[in-house]
């Protein structure tokens, strides 16, 4: 018996000192790292991304989640219709998707295809750059209207975003000849904004004015062709960077962007054929310079060319 109780004694000892064991080790691991979140700030919209270096289309929700992508070679261009499909450009045409993931509709060129857009009366505007034009396609596949457009530089770098306003007329970002010109349906120029950098987006405000986007800042410029407001290059890294630094040449080249209806802008952002490793591909700012949120996620998204909020309760310009 007092062989069995001495037996049980040490058991207890033994385990007893694995347990005080177990508890020092847990108290000297570190602790875990949380992981980045992938949005800084407040989004309260869902979002769809043109990303153009990862070949997709995708949706983020408010929580910076993907729900949703699609694969679209060199897509620089995406809206989501009023039917719940979604517009895109990929090299070689334009798609429309519907949420379960089937092309219902489908346009090609020989080429690549930098815009696209979706007008009232049903027909599709592409931007065609290899043919240096614009043109208008209904439903069918036909083409209804073109446009020639005026340029030096041709093919890859002649256009990026392109629109047609509300007067008829047609607003285009002309990239490495680095100016956004204004055209009548007859091709005839009535409008010309130079930037300093390739340009990429335009979009026509209420007021008047032009808020452009170049690769090194964001600017709105008035009918007299006056810079009324502008973001640098500078100023959009101090607020996306830790510390504020620029490490490489890809941490801020604006590309797609959103006039929102309470005066904010959101902004794509490109990182240089797949540099800059921090930063985000997405954000919104305010007029007074001030990052309302940024996505982050460079995992699982590239060179981003185009964003479109697409829950507001009032419709956004873009």
């Amino acid at each position: 018996m007092l062989r069995k109780l001495c037996f049980l004694a040490c058991v207890f000892v033994a385990l007893a000192a694995g347990l005080v064991g177990q508890a020092a080790d847990k108290k000297k691991a570190p602790a875990a790292t949380a992981p980045e979140p992938l949005i800084k700030g407040a989004l309260r919209h869902t979002v769809i991304a043109a990303d153009g270096s990862k070949g997709k289309v995708f949706k983020i929700s408010p929580e910076g989640k993907i729900v949703w992508e699609f694969k679209a070679p060199r897509c620089h261009d995406a809206w989501m219709l009023d039917n719940g499909n979604v517009l895109a450009t990929y090299r070689g045409g334009v798609i429309e998707i519907s949420p379960k993931k089937k092309i219902v509709w489908k346009y090609e060129v020989k080429g690549e295809v930098h815009a696209v857009q979706r007008l009232s009366d049903g027909n599709t505007l592409v931007g065609d750059p290899a043919r240096g034009r614009l043109i208008e396609v209904n439903k069918d596949g036909k083409i209804v209207k073109e446009v020639k457009m005026t340029f030096k530089v041709g093919g890859h770098g002649m256009m990026r975003h392109a629109r047609k306003l509300k007067n008829g007329n047609y607003l285009v970002a002309h990239h490495k000849n680095k100016v956004i010109r204004e055209y009548k349906p007859d091709g005839k120029v009535v409008m010309e904004i130079k930037t300093e950098a390739p340009a990429f987006a335009a979009v026509r405000l209420a007021s008047g004015n032009t808020m452009c986007s170049e690769w090194f800042r964001i600017k709105e410029v008035d009918p007299k062709g006056k810079v009324v407001w502008s973001m640098t290059k500078k100023e959009i890294v101090e607020q996306l960077t830790p510390g504020g630094k620029e490490v490489e040449k890809g941490e801020a080249l604006m590309t797609g962007i959103q006039m929102l209806s309470n005066g904010n802008i959101a902004i794509a952002n490109y990182f240089g054929h797949g540099k800059g490793a921090r930063g985000a591909v997405l954000f919104e700012v305010t007029r007074d310079k001030k990052v309302v949120w940024q996505y982050t996620n460079k995992k699982d998204t590239g060179g981003v060319m185009g964003v479109h909020i697409v829950d507001a309760k009032k419709p956004h310009l873009r």
